[in-house]
């Protein structure tokens, strides 16, 4: 525990203390007294430190409760920006009309991951397309990473591209 309660003094040290970012950086201090080499670890200290102090556990109860759920407050933002409809079609009906059509997921990073873990046996999946060329030719699950250049020599009924990044929307445009 006290390795947590060190790292978040360093957090709130350095939080909003622009004069002590000019005297000696937060990278510098970690590179001095060698964090850097686990930051994850420290990170994970910290958390713990904070869910002790706030008393997290006793109140888990009481903030599902009263807390916003995020995932909820994601998802109705993303209904604002579509009509009813666009929404369905988008987000909810994922394997409509994919009968005989070549079936593609676009990203190789975490979301495809819990795409492939929730719905890789519901379908055959040809490949992920990605924009970064040091992916092309690896696989992803036993698929390959491919060029999404590769769906412009095919007609839009044979495929479907399931996009599963966060930053969607130039994608889907």
């Amino acid at each position: 525990m006290e390795k947590g309660r060190i790292w978040r003094s360093i957090d709130l040290i350095y939080w909003r203390n622009s004069q002590l970012e000019a005297v000696l950086t937060r990278q510098e201090l970690q590179e001095r007294y060698h964090l850097n080499r686990y930051l994850i670890l420290w990170g994970a200290f910290s958390g713990r430190f904070v869910q002790k102090l706030w008393n997290e556990k006793a109140l888990a109860g009481f903030h599902q409760l009263c807390r916003r759920n995020l995932n909820i407050v994601h998802s109705n933002r993303q209904r604002m920006n579509y009509s009813a409809n666009e929404y369905q079609r988008i987000f909810l009906d994922l394997f409509y009309n994919v009968e005989g059509r070549k079936f593609y997921l676009f990203g190789s990073g975490n979301y495809t991951k819990k795409f492939l873990s929730r719905f890789g046996k519901e379908c055959e999946i040809i490949g992920i397309l990605d924009n970064n060329p040091d992916k092309w030719g690896t696989q992803m699950g036993g698929i390959p990473v491919l060029s999404p250049e590769i769906v412009g020599d095919l007609q839009p009924d044979e495929y479907k591209v399931i996009i599963c990044i966060k930053n969607y929307i130039p994608v889907l445009k």
